[in-house]
């Protein structure tokens, strides 16, 4: 038979395609002909390998900033190259263009290892500079090593499968973005032995000028705190405050804004620059202007860096600033403050400079009509994610994510000739809070640019100024990013010219389809969609932690440089994919916690649909025409239960219950006011222990309103049995009707409360064992 040529296969490849497309089938996925065109996988292939190659010249060169980390780099290049040169004996590129994705985005990592040992490669005069750019890169370096190992791996399973050897199962399991242990504690050695270097090259070097002198001296004087701190019995938790008059002098600077941010600066790369050597840098050009302050850039050390200026009136704004950034140190999708200054009407910020912000990336990338594709978008989502994910790893929650606050570096990819993203990093940390900080945001005005990106709980408790309501700040930041996703993809601004009173409206009308854009105006995998849906959900329970967030991402970024479309395609595939996540205990594709206003006997459809468990009840009162009190939670499980109770008259005064997600997030819901009941109890279920089964009995109970007696239907007792024991009855189970739900597990709980327990109803994943009864409902008469 004869060959066929590679002209001919990218024909009736590309034919393939524009079918495909033509449907709605895969219309999403639209690969870079023109990159193809130009080298073809077996080209890109040979471009990584010289990229490679290239980088590892420059092992054997002696002046290395963080030297023993570049090393670890240099050793996965050289395991990445032999894994290309083994590729590439073992497939025919003229037959699979498959790989041709994965190598584009494998050749984006390499260069990114290639301009970081670049960097670190510095000579004398400029070692300072470089000192305090960038010390204190673990995180950055991690990153690094596990993308070559990440890529390499989807790239090897990809050939697996097109020689036909074994079937290659792509899991979520693949996409936890953690280093190995072997990995992780080489790297923390290496580490280690740079900070060690580093202090002995500062020791003995000598500088002209009064500046650098300073810098290096202070440079010295935190390797030196650091060293005491770790070596103290205290652990590092003893810390001074000095003035920044006593530079020279301190050890350690803490900042603690009205927010409880508390941090010390154990990073080595935190400076005090005094208002004369900050004066003699005051003229580089205005960047921008902001709620705070003015930003500029400004030279110093003989290179280029960002100046973030506030007005001594804003000094809380520059002071939780600054400890947030303290705190987040060095990491690859966070900007980095170099150090901080102080006159009598100004401070300022000193951090690395960025290209432009997000915003102006996408209108320049939509004015020059090459939009980002699915690949594209997937990354820069990964890449704020992760930043978010770090974030929220210090115990803080940004509060203020939107596309002015992510930075970029843009390059001209050399393929394409088209604009790209090079680095993307966070930035603006002066709404930072605290995870448990609660906040009534009374104090906080938005414009309608960060209007869209508010989660309707934060807008709804701005206009609670009677009392102080607490969110979970970090699920707000899921909700922001949620929004942020559906701009990227759609390369549309959010903000529309309307007062910002309207715009508020729409956020706050959570349930409003105009409060969230509109997905069908874009095309992209339903999966994607899935995970944008849930960061924005209208519960903050349901948005997913940014550790999930991170994993989905990554785990949609490897289905598409695999190919893997039909997955990708369909709508259900994270049931199938639940039991696959560590510490999975059901197969739900999405956690649900619904309350709200729904009438008795309705049931909500979107839970039910996407739970393996079913509602079963209520039991207790019958009341059509209630609109206040009504429950509906589900979780994973129940982690334990309280109750408040009586025997005479009987009734359930109180059903609190804390239930368990998926990711391990726990919370709390309570049912009745606590007003009626003698007796309390806690029940605290052991690891392995769930409730299989509920019974109970609806009865009467008497309360005398004024010279009246009334007598008001609830649920009078409760049995709860387990796989284990039985607890109960609480109340008094020989009055009235008796009740008795299904055997199976049961996940959550849905009804109507007031001052009693009125009616109470379970969700239960049954085992085909019991039925359970029906519901029955009294009339109140």
């Amino acid at each position: 038979m004869a060959r066929i040529g590679c002209v001919e296969i990218m024909a009736v490849w590309r034919s393939c395609i524009n079918n495909c497309m033509q449907s709605r089938l895969f219309s999403w996925w639209k690969p870079n002909f023109n990159s193809i065109e130009l080298v073809g996988s077996n080209g890109l292939l040979n471009l990584c390998k010289e990229t490679i190659a290239k980088t590892l010249t420059r092992s054997s060169e002696k002046h290395f900033m963080n030297k023993h980390q570049c090393v670890l780099l240099f050793q996965r290049l050289s395991e990445t190259h032999d894994t290309l040169t083994k590729v590439q004996q073992s497939i025919s590129f003229d037959l699979d263009e498959k790989l041709f994705l994965v190598l584009q985005e494998l050749l984006q990592v390499l260069q990114d290892v290639e301009r970081v040992i670049q960097s670190s490669y510095v000579i004398t005069s400029e070692w300072l500079r470089a000192a305090i750019e960038q010390s204190d890169m673990k995180e950055t370096f991690s990153k690094l090593i596990y993308e070559m190992q990440w890529h390499t791996d989807v790239l090897q399973s990809i050939c697996m499968d097109c020689i036909r050897i074994s079937t290659i199962t792509f899991e979520l399991a693949w996409c936890f973005g953690q280093l190995s242990v072997r990995d992780e504690f080489a790297l923390l050695a290496a580490n280690k032995e740079d900070e060690i270097a580093l202090k002995n090259s500062f020791t003995s070097l000598r500088l002209q000028k009064s500046i650098e002198r300073d810098f290096r001296n202070q440079l010295l004087k935190k390797m030196e705190a650091l060293e005491d701190q770790l070596a103290s019995p205290l652990g590092g938790s003893h810390q001074l405050l000095e003035n920044e008059d006593q530079h020279k002098e301190q050890s350690t600077i803490m900042c603690k804004d009205s927010n409880e941010i508390n941090s010390v600066t154990s990073s080595l790369n935190l400076f005090f620059l005094s208002p004369q050597d900050l004066l003699n840098c005051l003229s580089g050009e205005l960047v921008g202007l902001g709620a705070s302050g003015r930003v500029q850039r400004i030279n110093l050390l003989g290179s280029t860096f960002t100046m973030k200026i506030f007005e001594q009136k804003n000094t809380t704004s520059f002071d939780q600033e600054m400890a947030a950034m303290q705190k987040l140190g060095h990491h690859p999708h966070v900007v980095h403050l170099l150090c901080y200054s102080k006159t009598d009407d100004k401070c300022f910020l000193i951090m690395e400079k960025m290209d432009m912000d997000l915003s102006q990336f996408l209108q320049e990338k939509k004015v020059k009509g090459n939009k980002l594709s699915v690949v594209e978008a997937i990354v820069l989502m990964l890449n704020i994610a992760e930043g978010i994910r770090y974030i929220h790893s210090k115990q803080m929650a940004h509060c203020d994510l939107k596309p002015r606050n992510v930075l970029v570096n843009v390059e001209v990819d050399p393929l394409s000739k088209l604009l790209k993203a090079c680095a993307v990093k966070i930035t603006d940390f002066g709404l930072t809070k605290t995870k448990n900080v609660g906040k009534t945001y009374t104090d906080q005005t938005w414009d309608t640019d960060t209007l869209w990106y508010v989660a309707p709980e934060v807008a709804k408790g701005k206009d609670n100024r009677s009392k102080r309501v607490k969110f979970n700040l970090m699920k707000a930041d899921a909700y922001s990013f949620g929004i942020l996703c559906s701009e990227i993809l759609s390369g549309e601004k959010m903000s529309e010219d309307q007062p910002a009173i309207d715009l508020k409206k729409k956020v706050k009308a959570s349930d409003s389809p105009e409060s969230r854009p509109d997905l069908s105006k874009v095309s992209f995998p339903p999966l994607l969609e899935s995970l944008i849906r849930r960061c924005w959900a209208e519960n903050s329970r349901v948005r997913p932690k940014f550790d999930r967030i991170c994993e989905e991402l990554r785990f949609i970024k490897g289905l598409l440089l695999r190919g893997d479309h039909k997955i990708l395609e369909s709508d259900d595939n994270w049931e199938e994919l639940g039991s696959k996540i560590k510490g999975a205990k059901h197969q739900i594709s999405c956690r649900h916690c619904i309350s709200g206003n729904f009438e008795e006997g309705e049931k909500s459809s979107n839970v039910a649909a996407s739970m393996k468990g079913v509602r079963q009840g209520p039991w207790g009162r019958h009341e059509p025409n209630k609109k206040t009190g009504l429950f509906d939670h589900v979780a994973a499980s129940i982690k334990w239960i309280r109750l408040k109770y009586q025997q005479n008259p009987p009734g359930i005064g109180l059903l609190e219950v804390g239930y368990l997600e998926l990711d391990g997030e726990e919370y709390v819901e309570k049912y009745s006011s606590d007003i009626i009941g003698t007796t309390y109890c806690k029940i605290d279920f052991k690891p392995d222990e769930y409730i299989k089964q509920v019974t109970g009995s609806v009865a009467r109970h008497e309360v005398t309103v004024g010279d009246d007696k009334v007598g008001l239907i609830c649920v009078s007792s409760l049995t709860i049995h387990t796989n284990i024991k039985t607890y109960g009855p609480f109340g008094d189970d020989t009055m009235g009707t008796q009740f008795k739900s299904g055997i199976g597990e049961v996940i959550g709980f849905f009804g109507a409360s007031g001052v009693l327990l009125d009616k109470l109803g379970v969700w239960i994943i049954p085992n085909d064992q019991e039925d359970g009864d029906p519901s029955h409902l009294i009339e109140q008469s």
